[in-house]
């Protein structure tokens, strides 16, 4: 949940590019598929990474999942 007044953290092309990566698309994939540069999927996907407080994709798709918290320190997944 937001605040009330707050903007959401990502934009509607950075929530597609997340459905896509927690269902392990490709880059390349996710970027034909959106009709948008590599470089643009690589950009959101970093985006989405630093927004979610994790290191990498990978922790990014388990915060997307609900397995760790953002920010929560690596192997926290499972604690």
């Amino acid at each position: 949940m937001l605040p009330p007044g707050s903007a959401p953290p990502f934009t509607p092309r950075q929530c597609l590019v997340a459905r896509r990566l927690m269902v392990g698309t490709k880059d390349a994939a996710i970027a034909r598929e959106l009709g948008v540069s590599l470089r643009t999927v690589a950009a959101d996907i970093a985006h989405l990474v630093h927004e979610l407080g994790v290191s990498n994709r990978a922790a990014a798709v388990l915060a997307l999942r609900g397995g760790i918290s953002a920010g929560a320190p690596p192997g926290a997944a499972f604690s």
